[in-house]
């Protein structure tokens, strides 16, 4: 009897062993689940990471393409800028030079203005002193013909 107690006290222990087991398994493999769930969860953040990643490089590229373009465009434009610069300079030196001529000829044409007048005042002096002369030829010549018609 006593064998019999001790072999029941065995096979209880031993069921009460394969319990612990069956549970120390089922907690391993909902363990072993959820590690494989965080796993798998870690991927997906690793690949969604990567793929943000391949498009934070590919903008840097764009950006860096985009910076070098402006960069050449202001080279540019600095030089278009420098070149206007000089143009316009050249346009003002130029202006300056034609309005000094302009102020010389202006000089010149009021200079030639007073001298015709100055011309034409003594045109109309000599046009006077003309009529006079002619009328005063006139009168010589009626006093000439009535000379020569008395002595006659």
């Amino acid at each position: 009897r006593e064998e019999i107690a001790h072999q029941e006290e065995l096979i209880a222990k031993m069921h009460k062993e394969k319990k612990c087991a069956g549970e120390g398994k089922q907690r391993t493999e909902e363990e072993i689940q959820a590690m494989e769930d965080r796993c798998n969860h870690l991927s997906k953040v690793k690949g969604k990471l990567e793929q943000s990643l391949d498009e934070c490089e590919d903008a840097l590229e764009r950006e860096k393409k985009c910076k070098g373009d402006v960069e050449k465009m202001k080279r540019k434009l600095d030089g278009d800028l420098k070149l206007t610069q000089e143009a316009v300079s050249d346009l003002e030196r130029v202006k300056a030079e034609l309005s000094q001529t302009i102020q010389r000829k202006e000089k010149e044409i009021a200079s030639m203005a007073a001298k015709i007048e100055d011309e034409q005042t003594l045109g109309g002096k000599y046009s006077k002193q003309i009529k006079e002369l002619q009328s005063r030829i006139e009168e010589l010549d009626e006093e000439l013909a009535i000379e020569r018609s008395n002595r006659a």
